[in-house]
């Protein structure tokens, strides 16, 4: 940061001093301490500073021979002139100019740059101000701004001078100009300040305010440079645990070791002091001898919030371990939450086999019977083997939806008997994969309490589901904001988590795509896509339904079993 202001300043320096005609001096460099071209600055204290020497068209700034060829000198209250060179911390000679880091009143003086065996000097006066007490907001430096509000940016300190001695205030950010344009409608420049009516992530970065002032007929410079960063408001939720998410059974075999995954999800907050920490039965686990319990560790740090881990290690679990509570404990400044894991002894493989071996033989019988009735009916084989052999994939996973469901509003104003693809999602998902298939589903309006921030909420939801439903239309196309955010939200949800799966519904024929970012142009070619085929798709026993629950969770519940007999009983017959 540092560094980047050093930058700013010193391009700052040379514009607002480069073509100035500087009269050479005589050979002798005392000429220079009388008679060389002035400038002058006035500076506020414990602001950075950057003190260049520019002699103009007649050296290169770029050049390291020029900066050592340089000889600079300073004139303290007796009129002495000595000879100076950088020093430690405070001040730092860096090629042709002096930085000073943190500049302090006893900085105020003369200086002189001499390009040595040359006429060519300059003289500059520092004035750093001391006394500005009544001026309002000139000890800003750092200033944050919260997104998607509005607000004024004033040059800090612009009251201590009369504005009548004044120029017009110039702004720049990173180094170039701030201008008015028309594809930021919300950005204006009036009454000498930066008028942010709705604030962005890209507000952010180094501004710099500058302007000249007259007094007693001396013409001094003066630049205020600060940092604006742009934060969200304070988060009002507790934490999130996201693993274990509310009480998980785990099985394994006695004697064997156990990584314990406590992974928690803050809101942003502007004093972030999060609490973190494994609980083994209501006590702290490092008091745990058996326990060996890492660093926190930052896995994603975004404007929206933190996602921190914390692991322990227990090297060995003993029958007493089993169904005590271990627990992931979080904690911010609106409360506390916790994730419950739970150990239980792993059944014999014995077991197992003799539950499935039923299942299985009529799965052999079915696909002994001809080949092309397989090839046929390969989903229906593969949701009915699933129906009998395949393990419940939601239980303790820690999720609470089964789909999270994103949809754009129709654009049609008459919609009474046409399926519109806000009726699809919010009417007919629901009536085949709730009703009939037993399936919880995650809709936005529905069963996400308002008040809260949409980014935040949006993120938290998907977390919470083990699948993401994208219902593709040329509106959703066109909601390049929300619509995308959520799309792109789960594609990078499902790269953190495999078992997150993405599932795309082309309601209808979608326009060129070519405008959408690049990722989400390759998540919408490559994902899994179901056709919506309207009334020809409609009943639940068609072959889009069919195909969409080959993509949803493995899951059992007697209402799923009931509504699957049903649909499926002639083609039961069929197959065996």
């Amino acid at each position: 940061m540092i560094g980047n202001l050093w930058m700013i300043l010193l391009a700052f320096t040379i514009s607002e001093t480069t073509g100035r005609n500087l009269s050479a001096q005589p050979l002798d460099h005392t000429a220079c301490f009388t008679g060389a071209p002035s400038r002058n600055y006035y500076v506020f204290a414990g602001d950075p500073f950057v003190l260049t020497c520019d002699l103009g068209s007649h050296t290169s700034t770029n050049s390291t021979h020029y900066a050592d060829e340089l000889l600079w000198y300073r004139k303290d209250d007796e009129g002495r002139v000595q000879q100076i060179h950088g020093s430690k911390e405070a001040i730092e000679q860096r090629q042709n100019a002096f930085f000073f880091s943190s500049i302090s009143p006893a900085a105020s003086g003369t200086y002189f740059c001499v390009l040595r065996n040359t006429h060519l000097c300059l003289k500059m006066t520092i004035l750093v101000g001391q006394n500005q007490i009544s001026c309002q907001g000139h000890e800003l430096r750092e200033i944050s701004l919260i997104r998607d509000t509005a607000t004024k940016i004033s040059c800090p300190g612009i009251d201590c001078f009369n504005s009548v001695a004044r120029s017009p205030v110039r702004w720049y950010k990173n180094g170039l100009t701030v201008e008015q344009y028309d594809e930021r409608t919300s950005l204006k420049l009036k009454n000498e300040q930066i008028e942010l009516h709705t604030i962005y992530e890209m507000d952010s970065g180094n501004y710099t305010c500058a302007f000249n002032f007259t007094e007693n007929n001396t013409y001094w410079l003066v630049r205020r440079t600060f940092t604006v960063s742009v934060i969200i408001k304070d988060t009002k939720e507790t934490p999130t645990v996201l693993e274990p998410y509310g009480v998980k059974t785990i099985e394994l075999e006695l004697g064997q070791s156990l990584e314990l995954v406590c992974k928690v999800y803050f809101g942003y907050e502007k004093n972030f002091s999060p609490v973190i920490k494994w609980l083994i039965n209501g006590k702290v686990a490092t008091e745990n001898t058996r326990v060996k319990q890492s660093e926190v560790q930052t896995v994603e740090n975004t404007i929206e919030g933190y996602t921190l881990i914390l692991k322990a290690n227990l090297n060995k679990v003993f029958e007493e371990d089993l169904g005590i509570n271990f627990t992931c404990f979080s904690q911010n400044s609106q409360g506390y939450s916790v994730g419950i894991l739970r150990l239980q002894e792993k059944a014999s493989n014995t077991h197992q086999i003799k539950i499935i071996t039923i299942p299985i033989s009529v799965i052999f019988v079915a696909t002994t019977c001809g080949c092309i009735g397989i090839y046929t009916f390969w989903i229906e084989i593969v949701l009915l083997y699933r129906h009998y052999c395949s393990k419940d994939e939601t239980i303790n996973d820690g999720k609470e939806f089964d789909a999270f469901v994103s949809y754009a509003n129709s654009s049609s104003s008459d919609t009474r008997d046409t399926i519109t693809e806000d009726r699809f999602a919010l009417e007919l998902l629901p009536a085949v994969l709730e009703k009939e298939y037993g399936y919880k589903l995650c809709l936005f309006e529905r069963d996400v309490l308002p008040g809260g921030a949409y980014t935040e909420d949006v993120i938290l939801s998907i977390k919470k589901s083990r699948r993401i439903i994208i219902v593709l239309s040329p509106n959703y196309i066109a909601l390049t904001g929300s619509r995308i955010f959520e799309l792109m939200t789960g594609v990078n949800i499902m790269f953190e988590n495999f078992k997150t799966k993405v599932i795309l519904i082309k309601f209808s024929p979608l326009p060129e795509i070519n405008t959408l970012p690049q990722n989400v142009k390759k998540a919408i070619k490559v994902l899994p896509e179901i056709s919506w085929k309207g009334s020809k798709s409609s009943l639940p026993s068609s072959k889009f339904w069919k195909q969409l629950r080959y993509y949803m969770p493995v899951k059992k519940n007697s209402h799923l079993s009931i509504a699957y007999s049903k649909e499926h009983e002639t083609e039961y017959k069929f197959l065996v």
